[in-house]
């Protein structure tokens, strides 16, 4: 039996070997492979962290963009009022004019995206989420995109 036999065996198994050198080899093999899979998940974490924040990134650009769009007939507004985690992101009302409201959680990194929306009072009527989840939201999102293009010509160059 080889050290990468023992790695494989469990750990009463390794212990109950007579033989003290290929118990130490066993472990040290055992060892090296938890470090080898710690490093591996590092990674793919590092890495998911990175996805998820390009995706906050996005979200926060297209987001700040549409509140700017709207800011004339239906003004955004971000508040500190969040009931879920994190509780230190503000969050951003959207109302699309005749359709309903949109928020978001905003990442503070990316506030500076926001400097044209106003910051109200946790309390305001204005920043009173709905209890609507992300499905109503890309539901709503769609119907506003549908109103919004309806009234363009068939002809126009899209």
């Amino acid at each position: 039996m080889n050290a990468t036999d023992l790695a494989t065996m469990s750990a009463a198994d390794i212990l109950a070997d007579p033989d003290p050198q290929r118990l130490v080899d066993g472990l040290i093999n055992r060892i090296h492979r938890l470090e080898a899979a710690l490093d591996d998940q590092l990674v793919r974490a590092h890495r998911a962290e990175a996805a998820t924040e390009s995706v906050y990134f996005e979200r926060a650009h297209l987001s700040a963009l549409v509140a700017a769009l709207l800011a004339e007939h239906a003004p955004a507004v971000l508040a500190y009022n969040s009931t879920s985690e994190p509780r230190n992101w503000p969050v951003l009302y959207i109302s699309l004019p005749d359709i309903g409201q949109i928020c978001y959680h905003v990442k503070p990194d990316h506030l500076w995206l926001f400097e044209h929306v106003e910051v109200v009072a946790p309390t305001s009527c204005r920043a009173r989420w709905d209890r609507t989840n992300k499905d109503c939201h890309h539901y709503r999102i769609r119907a506003f995109i549908q109103r919004l293009t309806a009234s363009w010509s068939t002809t126009a160059v899209r």
